[in-house]
This record gives structure tokens, sequence and C-alpha cells, in this order.
């Protein structure tokens, strides 16, 4: 008997404003892992209104389309839930969850620089993911040419030998 899949692990990026880093770090976050494995989810602790407005641009740049969220806040079910929790510069406001693993990335709040500064987070916020991704395990599969060659070799030859051993029975006397 088959057990059930296990359930993708849930990564909760936290800032204070739910505006920015944890947005993006969400966004980019959801758009590099295999969603079979790891998901993505943010919240902040005092979060504001609305995503800052430079937030899809930037996302944008780099193909990634952003779906907007309205910052939500920070939660114990949230935190709960998690596999995971970063937190990116909410500090003591952040909650501590006993048995939950903890990574406090330090980035700071791009909020009142220009579209550059967004984008150096964005980038930051790329490899600090990246290398997460990397070290979990949680990638999407690629498929490399070479590799959807040597596939496509093996499901010919193995056609060919079932064409074959078909062809020696419907040719023996024997039924």
């Amino acid at each position: 008997m088959a057990s059930p899949p296990t359930p993708p692990a849930s990564v909760l990026f936290a800032c204070r404003k739910n505006a920015g880093r944890s947005q993006l770090s969400e966004a980019i976050f959801n758009s590099l892992a295999d969603p079979a494995k790891a998901q993505g989810v943010s919240a902040g602790s005092a979060p504001i209104d609305k995503v800052y407005d430079e937030v899809p641009i930037v996302l944008k740049e780099v193909g990634i389309d952003y779906i907007e969220r309205p910052p939500q806040m920070l939660t114990m079910e949230l935190t709960k839930a998690a596999t995971l929790f970063i937190t990116m510069g909410c500090g003591e406001s952040c909650p501590y969850v006993p048995g939950l693993e903890k990574e406090d990335w330090v980035i700071p709040d791009p909020h009142g620089g220009d579209m550059e500064t967004f984008r150096t987070t964005r980038e930051f916020i790329t490899g600090l993911i990246k290398t997460l991704i990397e070290q979990r395990g949680w990638g999407k599969a690629v498929i490399t040419p070479a590799a959807a060659a040597a596939a496509a070799l093996a499901a010919a030859a193995a056609g060919e030998e079932q064409q074959h051993q078909q062809n020696q029975q419907s040719s023996s006397p024997w039924p």
C-alpha cells in the first residue's frame, strides 16, 4: 500500500510591512521552487495597506508575473503552518515558535530608495533563495536538451524491443 504523498514544505517570509522584501521573496521563491516540494507565503509584523509600487515592476523585469496580494498580518497560525520561518528585519516583533526552524536574513528595507535600490534588493534576495532551494532540494526538475534526447532514444529503443518481441510471438508456431 502506497503512503500518501508528502505535502510541500511551507516557507514563511516575514518583514515588518509585508510590502517589499517579504513580497519579493515570496514571488521569487514561488517562481523558482517546485510547488510540489515547497511553497512560499509572506506576512508582516506591522503590515501597511499596499505593496510598494516598485515591487511588481522589478519582478516583471525578470519575467515574474506578480499577482498582487495585499500585505497581511504575521499571525501564530501562519507560523504554525510553516516548515521554515525566514525573517527580514522584523526583530522582536516576529514571534518565536518552539520547534520551528528560523533563519534571519539581513536585508535592508528598499522603501524610499530608487528603482536601482529595488533591483539590488531583488538580486540579493534571488541569490539567497537560489541557495536555499539548492540546499533543500526544492528546485524544479530541469530537463537539458541532452537529457531529453537520451530519454527519447531510450523510449524508442524500448518501443523497438517491444515490437521485436511481438513479431517473434506472432511468427511462432506455438500458441
